[in-house]
This record gives C-alpha cells, sequence and structure tokens, in this order.
C-alpha cells in the first residue's frame, strides 16, 4: 500500500524506486546485472542515468499505489502489481515483472491485460518467447515441477531434487532431502557463510565453516553484493565488450 514517489537509474543496470508509507521513504534497489541480479531494500542512491526505459517507467507508474507482490509458484519471477490514477482513464491497473534468470534476467512493465509496454531487453525469438512491445506477456519457459512436501517421499537423492523442482540450489537440495525439511514452514534465519566460496540463503543450512546471520534478507544482500563490486563491473565489462 506504499506510494511510489521516484524511480531512479543508479547504473545502466540498476532501477531504485522510493516507496512512502505513513510518513516513511522505503528504497527497493532492482538489480539486472548479468552475474548477480537480485533485488533489496536498500538506502537512497542519489545518482541516476536516464533511458527510454527510465522514461516509460516514470510514466506509466509514478505516483502509483502498489497493490501486491507476488512470486510465481517457486520460481524466480516477482509481480509487483499497482493501481495508479490516469488523467483520462481514471484508475488503471499496471504491473512489472522481475524475472531472475541470469543472462536472461529482466524488467517487464505490462498494462491491466499483461499486455507488455516496455521491458529492459526487447526479445525476439521466433520459436519460444518474445518480450516485445504489445505482445502478450508469458512466463519464462520451465521444465521444472512446483515443490510440494510430499514429493520427498517419491524421491531417492538431493540431485533428483535439485534438477526436477523449481527453486531449489544444490546445497538447499541437500538440506532438504537429507534433513526431510518442509520449506514452507522453515522460519527464515538469513545466513552466509564465509569460507572457500561466499554462499548465502534465506534459511540456516547448517553448513560448516565461519558463518554470518542477519536479521533481514536486505541486510544480507546489501553486506554481499558489497564484497563483489570488482567482481561484478569486471563481467559487466567483459559483456559491453562482447
Amino acid at each position: 500500500n506504499g506510494k511510489l514517489r521516484k524511480i531512479k537509474s543508479p547504473s545502466k543496470t540498476s532501477f531504485l524506486f522510493e516507496f512512502y508509507q505513513l510518513g516513511q521513504s522505503y528504497y527497493l534497489l532492482l538489480d539486472l546485472n548479468l552475474s548477480s541480479p537480485n533485488l533489496r531494500l536498500t538506502n537512497d542512491l542519489v545518482d541516476s542515468e536516464t533511458s527510454n526505459f527510465v522514461i516509460h517507467l516514470k510514466k506509466n507508474l509514478l505516483n502509483a499505489q502498489l497493490n501486491d507482490i507476488t512470486q510465481y509458484k517457486k520460481d524466480r519471477i516477482l509481480k509487483f502489481s499497482f493501481t495508479v490514477v490516469d488523467t483520462f482513464l481514471g484508475f488503471v491497473n499496471r504491473c512489472w515483472i522481475f524475472e531472475v534468470m541470469g543472462k536472461s534476467s529482466n524488467l517487464i512493465l505490462l498494462d491491466e491485460n499483461d499486455i507488455i509496454i516496455d521491458s529492459y531487453n526487447n526479445l525476439f525469438n521466433e520459436d519460444k518467447r518474445s518480450i516485445l512491445p504489445k505482445l502478450q506477456y508469458a512466463v519464462f519457459p520451465q521444465d521444472k515441477k512446483d515443490f510440494i512436501f510430499k514429493d520427498l517421499d517419491y524421491l531417492s537423492s538431493p540431485e533428483e531434487l535439485f534438477k526436477n523442482y523449481m527453486g531449489f540450489s544444490k546445497d538447499l537440495a541437500k538440506f532438504v532431502f537429507n534433513n526431510k525439511i518442509n520449506i514452507d514452514l522453515e522460519p527464515t534465519n538469513p545466513t552466509i557463510y564465509i569460507s572457500n566460496r561466499t554462499v548465502f540463503h534465506a534459511i540456516d543450512l547448517k553448513l560448516t565453516g565461519d558463518k554470518k546471520n542477519f536479521s533481514t534478507l536486505s541486510e544480507l544482500l546489501n553486506y554481499y553484493y558489497a564484497l563483489q563490486p570488482e567482481t561484478q563491473n569486471y563481467l559487466l565489462e567483459i559483456s559491453i565488450k562482447e
């Protein structure tokens, strides 16, 4: 129920949305960086770039009210639903879809009929899904199934869980399978494991090595991505050169 007051673009791959509610501002950072697409609450970022996509976001969403945030099954797809007042049409519905799909990650702006208004990455594909203005939006093609707890009775290994169900990393699949955990009931406990590699998750996977806990997921993500800027910039420069 917050009001979207400002839209900024701190970098070519990131967008900052300021929501205002009950006298307080909340800053939602959405990053489409090729190596680490993510979404988190953060502090206000002053610098801002502009683009045609930012202009379309402002035209369609400034002063809109955020009504709902939903996830598509257990896939890496988030939908933010808004109501905005149009000068001629009155109250209209708008939404954006954030697909966290590695190099295929995208931010897609839709009208009330799920017709694409614009997207960060416009994509044309003759055989598969295209993301272009005026086309009907369809979710990212997915062969994996939506996991429910009773499915564990029919699985023989963590690898089978990882390969066949949405939302599982290899570490999470091992934790759920070996401990017979109902992931829907597991309390949130944002944890980062600092060893030869940096692994983090919304729950404590009981991995070996040093770890650090956070009170919120956004605090964990802000900490993690503060450690990664040099690697992220390097990968982005390689992508641009290619």
